[in-house]
């Protein structure tokens, strides 16, 4: 089952210089090279980059459906999901 995680705190939201900096080092973490260089990606994404959101956690929480499972229903769900969920849609 899946596992989850929640910060809460204060935000503050980055424009300009700042968050072009911040969003290109976020791109260069994610996307190749080739993808940052390519004239229909790199660009398109960077268009796309001019603000950020900066969280300085206070707080955190985690949880995973199990114990969600086993504390609420008793397991059920995870022995059988298809009884409970529906497919994905592709």
């Amino acid at each position: 089952m899946d596992r989850w995680v929640c910060a809460s705190g204060a935000t503050d939201i980055l424009q300009g210089n700042e968050a072009e900096a911040i969003n290109a080092n976020i791109r260069k973490r994610y996307l190749t090279r080739e993808a940052i260089e390519d004239p229909r990606i790199g660009p398109s994404f960077a268009a796309s980059d001019d603000v950020t959101i900066r969280l300085t956690p206070a707080g955190w929480r985690s949880w995973s459906g199990r114990d969600v499972d086993e504390r609420f229903f008793g397991g059920i769900l995870g022995q059988t999901p298809e009884r409970w969920f529906l497919p994905i849609a592709p």
